[in-house]
C-alpha cells in the first residue's frame, strides 16, 4: 500500500444540529491504494458531537483517478481501525468533513484516510447538513400532496438549542427541536406579508471608500442610522474619487424565525455633493451573499440637497431567498463623484426585508428525545 503524504489541521470545531447517522459497520480497506492521516486539534474547551473540516479537493482526485466518481472506494477511520462518519467535499470544491464524538481541550485525534483500489469500501460517508441546512428550490416535482410521509434517519443533537429545524417548508410545516430534549412537528401557514428594517452592524467584506467623518472608528457606524432619522452631516462616509469607490457592510440579524417565507430585499440610501448647483455626484446600491453581488441601478444627484434612494434587488446568484441568506446578507454602496473637488457622502444605508410570517395552526411533541441516532418521521 502507497502512502499518501500526512495531512496536519489546526482546525476550530463546528457544532451541529443534525449529525451524520451512525451505523455498526466495518468498511473494507483492504484494497486501498493510498492512506494518509488527518490529525484533528482542538483548541477550544472539550467539544461532544461535532464535526470539523480539512482541505482536500474531491475533483482533482477524480481526475487523477485516485477514487471512483461516487468516491465509494473510500473511507476514514480511527487510528483503533474503528470506522468513523465523515463526507467528501462535493464536485469541486474542497471542504471534507469529518464527525468527532468527543475531543478534549487541547486534545488531538488521528484518523485514517483510505483511497482508491476497484472496489467500494462499505464506508460511512454522510451527509453533514451543517448549521445552515440544505435547501432545494420549490418544485412541483417535490409537492406532497395531503398525505405524505418524511423519514429523516441520522444524529439529532437535541440540546443544542430551542427552534432548530430538521425539515421545513415555509407555510406548510416543519419538525424541529423546540426545547431540550423535545421534537416538535407543526402545520404552518403564513400571514399577511410584513417588512423589517435591517441597519449597517459591522464591517462586510471590503472598505474601500476613502474617507468618512468623523475621521475614527468604523465606516459602518456612520452610515447606520435607523429609517427615519438620518443623521445627514453629523456622520457620513465620503469620497472625492472620479472612479467608484465601495464599501460593504454586515447587517443586523433579523427578529423574525426561520420558518418565514422571504419575498423581496430592498436597500434604502440617503446621497448628496457638497458642491453647487450642476456639480453631480452618483451612488449605487448592491447586495453581496457570500461572495457574490446584485448591482443596482447608479443614481445621480446634481444639487448639494441630500436625496433618497431605493431599490428592490435580487438575491445574488439568483433563485429564491432563505433564511439563512438573512443572516449572511450584506449591503454594500459604490460612489464617485464628477469633480474631485466635490464630496460624494453617504449617511444612511439599510435593507428592508418583506417577508410573510408563519403561524402554528397545530402542532404535536415528542419528549424526553436524547441526543443519539434516531429516525424521525413526519
Amino acid at each position: 500500500m502507497r502512502k499518501l503524504a500526512t495531512i496536519l489541521l489546526l482546525v476550530s470545531l463546528l457544532a451541529a444540529a443534525i449529525l451524520p447517522v451512525s451505523v455498526s459497520m466495518a468498511s473494507n480497506t483492504t484494497l486501498a491504494e493510498y492512506i494518509g492521516t488527518v490529525r484533528i486539534t482542538n483548541n477550544g474547551t472539550t467539544a461532544t458531537n461535532v464535526f470539523t473540516v480539512f482541505n482536500l479537493t474531491t475533483q482533482d482526485l477524480i481526475d487523477g483517478d485516485f477514487v471512483f466518481q461516487n468516491v465509494t472506494n473510500t473511507a476514514m477511520q480511527t487510528n483503533g481501525g474503528a470506522d468513523t462518519e465523515y463526507m467528501p467535499a462535493p464536485g469541486a470544491t474542497i471542504d471534507w468533513a469529518v464527525y468527532i464524538p468527543q475531543i478534549i481541550q487541547a486534545g488531538t485525534l488521528d484518523y485514517r484516510l483510505y483511497l482508491g483500489g476497484n472496489q467500494g469500501m462499505d464506508a460511512e460517508i454522510r451527509y453533514f447538513p451543517g448549521s445552515g441546512g440544505m435547501t432545494s428550490v420549490d418544485s412541483a416535482t417535490l409537492e406532497l400532496g395531503n398525505n405524505f410521509t418524511i423519514t429523516q434517519q441520522g444524529f439529532v443533537n437535541t440540546t443544542a438549542g430551542s427552534d432548530m429545524n430538521l425539515s421545513l417548508k415555509p407555510g406548510a410545516f416543519k419538525t424541529y427541536v423546540s426545547a431540550a430534549g423535545s421534537v416538535t412537528v407543526a402545520i404552518l401557514s403564513s400571514g399577511a406579508p410584513v417588512n423589517e428594517n435591517r441597519v449597517p452592524d459591522g464591517a462586510g467584506g471590503y472598505t474601500n471608500i476613502a474617507s468618512q467623518f468623523p475621521a475614527s472608528t468604523s465606516h459602518w457606524d456612520k452610515v447606520d442610522d435607523p429609517p427615519g432619522v438620518p443623521d445627514d452631516d453629523t456622520t457620513y462616509v465620503y469620497t472625492v474619487s472620479l472612479i467608484q469607490e465601495k464599501d460593504a457592510y454586515e447587517l443586523q440579524d433579523p427578529t423574525f424565525g426561520n420558518d418565514a417565507i422571504i419575498n423581496s430585499v430592498t436597500v434604502y440610501y440617503r446621497f448628496r455633493g457638497n458642491g453647487g448647483a450642476g456639480e453631480t455626484v452618483r451612488a449605487q446600491p448592491f447586495l453581496r451573499l457570500n461572495g457574490v453581488e446584485t448591482a443596482g441601478t447608479e443614481q445621480s444627484q446634481a444639487s448639494p440637497g441630500w436625496i433618497d434612494k431605493n431599490e428592490l434587488l435580487a438575491r445574488p446568484g439568483g433563485g429564491l431567498w432563505a433564511y439563512q441568506d438573512i443572516i449572511d446578507l450584506q449591503v454594500a454602496v459604490g460612489l464617485l463623484t464628477t469633480n474631485g473637488a466635490v464630496q460624494c457622502r453617504l449617511t444612511q444605508i439599510y435593507v428592508k426585508i418583506n417577508y410573510y410570517p408563519s403561524t402554528i395552526d397545530a402542532s404535536e411533541t415528542a419528549i424526553g428525545i436524547t441526543s443519539s441516532d434516531q429516525n424521525i418521521t413526519t
